[in-house]
């Protein structure tokens, strides 16, 4: 089974939070909500991005909006259609392709959407 976990971008400390950095929880009156003990202002700032389940060639976890580079190409990973996927970078032409442990164990993360956006040229 798929470890699940998250991160989250805090767009107002401009700063990657990682598991033990916030929580997600259960909410009783409004269905299920996500929320952090350390932050007052809910999540208006942050963007949750979920685990994929998988490493690449270092042995660092893959996460949604990463950028990772496959030879000569640099692709984001994105969750479409509940499933992650490389896409819209460079070369891809906007293609999506499903990211499996074969290709992930060939992938170098080289950045995110949020820490780099100078690497991106195209758009999620």
């Amino acid at each position: 089974m798929r470890e699940i976990k998250f991160r989250a971008w805090d767009s107002t400390n401009k700063k990657m939070l990682y598991v033990g950095e916030f929580e997600i929880y259960y909410e009783e009156d409004n269905g299920f909500h996500s929320g952090a003990s350390n932050l007052s202002t809910g999540w208006t700032n942050y963007d949750l991005m979920q685990f994929t389940g998988l490493a690449d060639k270092n042995a660092v976890d893959i996460f949604e909006g990463d950028i990772v580079r496959l030879g000569d190409n640099e692709y984001g990973i994105i969750f479409v259609c509940g499933d992650f996927h490389t896409g819209f970078k460079k070369t891809s032409g906007g293609n999506l392709t499903d990211i499996g442990a074969e290709i992930a164990a060939k992938l170098e993360i080289i950045g995110n959407i949020h820490e780099n956006p100078e690497l991106m040229d195209g758009d999620v």
